[in-house]
Parts: structure tokens; sequence; C-alpha cells
């Protein structure tokens, strides 16, 4: 591809948890988890309702477990992720270098719409994001160590879709002045 006319480098705001999972909390998820589907399978192959044959102490606890599992979450916050929004001619390319999808799965992304495909560009003023709607492109990488892949292990066309990136931590950026300035894009700002 050509040397962008643009680029944009900001942090993106990416909400990951403190700290990983302790051993008690995963193994409550699973315990609940497996429980649950348990029961559940063995309604469908017994064709009775398992849960009432249950006593009622063993209901409690069947909620209660059940509950804990699934509300037992870890505290997230904000993080900083780099990533550059390049602007082209005919096209604009959201580039995340190092995309965090948890603190330990991580992957390259580049992802390309063409100005004419791009069917709405909003600003999301409560949840401080930018959305672009419409037909592109992205190419995944497996990340390990800083390094990336040179080989995609996903590439993938969408017509229908949406490209989106948080502005939270930057907030001296007027992602919508760029965004205007540098494509022919007008940038509808929605209080959501």
């Amino acid at each position: 591809m050509d040397e962008p006319n643009y680029v944009l480098r900001a942090n993106e705001a990416v909400l990951l948890p403190v700290r990983e999972p302790s051993a008690v909390r995963r193994t409550l998820k699973i315990g609940a988890g497996l429980i649950t589907g348990i029961i559940l399978a063995g309604s469908f192959v017994f064709q009775d309702n398992l849960v009432f044959a249950l006593s009622w102490p063993s209901r409690i606890l069947l909620v209660l477990l059940v509950a804990a599992g699934f509300f037992c979450t870890e505290k997230m916050e904000w993080t900083p992720s780099l990533m550059e929004l390049r602007f082209y001619d005919d096209c604009l390319t959201l580039c995340l270098p190092e995309r965090h999808y948890g603190r330990k799965k991580v992957r390259r992304e580049i992802n390309k719409m063409k100005y004419a495909q791009i069917t709405k560009c909003a600003y999301k003023r409560q949840s401080m994001r930018i959305h672009f709607y419409g037909a592109g492109d992205s190419a995944w990488y497996r990340c390990g160590n800083g390094l990336a892949l040179s080989e995609p292990v996903k590439v993938r066309h969408w017509d229908r879709g949406m490209l989106y990136f948080s502005t939270r931590l930057e907030p001296d950026i007027d992602f919508v002045k760029e965004i205007e300035d540098h494509s022919p894009l007008r940038v509808i700002i929605e209080e959501e």
C-alpha cells in the first residue's frame, strides 16, 4: 500500500481486568456451569424438570452457586492500547499493533475501509467512541512477546459491519475534526 496522507496515532481505551481471575473464581464459574449443564442435560434426556425434583435447600444452594458463578466478576479498568488511523486518498485503515482482548490474548489488526463504502461515521458522545459503518476488510495477526507473525491468521471481508475505537484516554485530540480534515467523511455526533 502507498504511503498514507496522514497518520493519527493515539491510545485507544480498552477495558481489561485488573488482574487474572483467581483459581477460586475460575473453579466457581466452571463448577456452576457444569452443574447447571448437567441438570439441564438431564432434564432434557429424562424429559422431567430435575430442578423441581431437588429439595428446597438444594434449589437454594443451586441458585446461589449459579449467581456466585455468573456475578462474581473481576474489577475492570481502562487500559491504553496504541492505535493508528491512516488516511489515504480513497480509504482509511485502522491499525491496532497490539490489541488486547484480555490480559493474555493479544493480536495485531489491520482494518481497511474505502470512503465510498462507509455509509456512516458517528461519534458516540456518552461512550466516547468513533464508529465507521459500511464494508471493509480485516487481517488479524497473532502476537507474542511484542512480535507479530508476518502471515495473518484470519482475513475477512464484510459487506455490512462496523469498526470502532474508544477515545476515552485521549481528551486532548479532537477526533471529529481530525477525521473531517483528512478525509471526505462527515462525522455525526450522537448522544446515544
